[in-house]
């Protein structure tokens, strides 16, 4: 919330997300957060730790845990 001379706005600075126009305009109040990981052979298991507040490094632990 901001505050500005006693006026309180109840909507959050807005996050400019790349290439959000490519979607369409139904579904941008359902993308939350877009995280990009380094593009390799591991991104799926990149994305899955920076997703769980692991870190896109933790790719290992994830592809492990999951074979597991």
């Amino acid at each position: 919330m901001k505050c500005s001379k006693g006026f309180i706005s109840k909507n959050p600075p807005t996050k400019s997300i790349a290439m959000l126009e490519q979607f369409s305009v139904g579904i941008h109040p359902y993308i939350v957060d877009i995280i990009d990981v380094k593009a390799d052979s591991h991104c799926g298991y990149r994305v899955i730790g920076a997703l769980l507040g692991m870190g896109e490094e933790s790719w290992t632990i994830v592809r492990m845990n999951l074979h597991k």
